[in-house]
């Protein structure tokens, strides 16, 4: 009965095992998929943005304020349309550290 119940042992074993590796699995898939959902918004909101600079950006005039004012819209109008809502709750944290605060808000 020794080499059956080693081998309930190590079956308990194994499955402990795969159990772990199937939750690390699971999780890698998850963390992979938030990356590439994250890649896909960053990279169509950067082609939304230089689209919208470069066909508005000789009518914006050259003061300043107005330049400043306009990119701001064409970052915010390609954000919403890239449903930024839906990638700021499912990507929080990884938003956080990539826009902080300070460089979306204007402190003037």
């Amino acid at each position: 009965m020794v080499p059956n119940k080693q081998s309930d042992q190590e079956q308990n074993t194994i499955q402990k095992n795969w159990s772990r590796i199937s939750t690390k699995l699971s999780l890698s898939v998850a963390v992979i998929s938030i990356y590439l959902q994250g890649k896909r918004f960053v990279k169509r909101s950067l082609r939304c943005m230089t689209s919208g600079i470069k066909a508005g950006f000789s009518s914006w005039g050259r003061q300043c304020r107005n330049i400043e004012k306009n990119i701001a819209r064409v970052q915010s109008d390609c954000y919403l349309s890239h449903n930024i809502c839906d990638i700021a709750a499912s990507n929080h944290e990884t938003l956080t550290a990539v826009l902080s605060p300070s460089d979306v808000l204007n402190e003037r």
